[in-house]
């Protein structure tokens, strides 16, 4: 049984700071992979869950992202859903108005 794909992910001793809010990493301050995009993040930023299947992950088991992967993920999801969405849900949460 293959594992899930972590090929894509950054290393941990080439990153010092959260790659959205830039905290630095300390023993306070942990490093946490997005398993989707595979870039590091402290723990305020990697707050969401969304299944992965596609690398490799469990289906029934939703895996730690960063918010940009799960606004992708599920702005990508919406629109299988409901191709004629007039609004999007935009990374705060809100629903905005497509072009």
């Amino acid at each position: 049984m293959k594992g899930p794909d972590q090929s894509h992910w950054v290393k941990d001793e080439f990153v010092l700071n959260c790659s959205s809010c830039k905290a630095k990493f300390s023993m306070s301050v942990w490093r946490h992979h997005c398993r989707s995009c595979g870039e590091v993040f402290c723990d305020d930023c990697t707050k969401r869950s969304i299944s992965l299947p596609e690398l490799g992950y469990p289906k029934n088991q939703k895996q730690r992202v960063c918010e940009a992967c799960y606004t992708a993920k599920t702005e990508s999801l919406s629109k299988v859903a409901d191709p004629d969405s007039k609004s999007s849900t935009a990374a705060c949460g809100n629903a905005v108005e497509k072009e």
